[in-house]
């Protein structure tokens, strides 16, 4: 038996216990980034661009900045989250909370209600 580079020391040689290796020298595809790719390394992206090339989301196709009214104190303020409607964790978990608290007394209703019918 003889023993390999692999990531299993004692691994014998054969070509399904192989370390796939790429060609040294490649460069990251995103148009703004010159790192130099491991030869280990199987795409064409970098560790950082990886992710986001996955997911099809580029720096080109970034929202633009929008001015948005706060759902809970009205303030106004701007953000590129095409989804959020608090100016911050504050107004986002009074929000929460009012809206628990409304949920809870339309229950105690209900109940009360179901309560008084005979």
């Amino acid at each position: 038996m003889r023993l390999t580079g692999t990531l299993h020391p004692w691994a014998t040689v054969g070509k399904a216990g192989r370390v796939r290796s790429h060609e040294g020298g490649r460069v990251c595809v995103q148009s703004d980034c010159a790192t130099i790719l491991s030869i280990y390394n199987p795409t064409k992206f970098c560790a950082v661009h990886a992710q986001s090339a996955a997911c099809g989301r580029h720096r080109a196709q970034e929202h633009a900045v929008r001015e948005v009214t706060c759902a809970h104190c009205g303030a106004e303020f701007e953000t590129r989250n095409q989804t959020r409607r608090f100016c911050g964790d504050r107004c986002r978990m009074a929000a929460f909370a009012r809206r628990k608290r409304a949920a809870v007394r339309a229950s105690m209703i209900l109940l009360s209600e179901q309560e008084a019918t005979p």
